[in-house]
């Protein structure tokens, strides 16, 4: 798979290392560990709230200096090949599809968010690279970022039990999913064979 993925690759026109944009969807390949259920109780294979990007996750964003590594959808071409084309592909099985225009549309921050084309040359060649984080550069961005994502939900651990909370949770969610998609279990693994 990871052959017919470096090979249909599609480089962004036009953009120079370092160029940025406000706009576009982009990838980002998850752990298992990076996503959960936003509710405890919610039905694992089809969740009415949806997941949630976890705190390991925004943990592990913080040590990166408050950059998202992400491809973009249209140079690389599916979930899968996102993951195929990663370093230590095997430790990925999840994507958040991440709106950067409806990020900025949220106006969370005083500073744009900003994707910066930062194609690798190591083995594997991505040629879809980008680094998405605020346009001062800052940290504190990531942090805005999580906010606007978790905020708008309930505070309650388990299902939402009144009205009222089941509407605000819905609704929430309805926002969350048009900034961010998560997509479980998305790359094609081979199943050992047995006996």
């Amino acid at each position: 798979m990871l052959e017919e993925c470096l090979e249909k690759q599609t480089s962004p026109e036009g953009l120079n290392v370092g160029a940025s944009r406000d706009s576009g969807l982009y990838l980002r390949n998850l752990k298992n560990g990076h996503v959960k259920l936003r509710f405890q109780g919610d039905d694992p294979s089809i969740p009415v709230y949806g997941h949630k990007l976890s705190a390991e996750f925004w943990k592990d964003e913080k040590r990166q200096g408050g950059q998202l590594s992400v491809n973009e959808k249209n140079c690389v071409g599916s979930d899968a090949c996102s993951i195929a084309i990663q370093k230590c592909s095997e430790r990925y099985h999840h994507i958040a599809e991440i709106d950067l225009s409806a990020v900025n549309a949220a106006k969370i921050s005083e500073s744009r968010f900003i994707a910066v084309y930062s194609p690798t040359d190591d083995l594997p060649v991505n040629k879809c690279h980008f680094e998405i984080q605020s346009e001062d550069s800052t940290v504190t961005g990531m942090q805005v970022l999580q906010c606007l994502l978790d905020d708008p939900f309930p505070e309650c651990k388990s299902l939402p039990n009144n009205e009222l909370e089941k509407q605000k949770a819905l609704d929430a969610f309805e926002s969350f999913n048009a900034i961010i998609k998560i997509r479980c279990s998305v790359y094609p693994r081979e199943v050992p064979k047995t006996g």
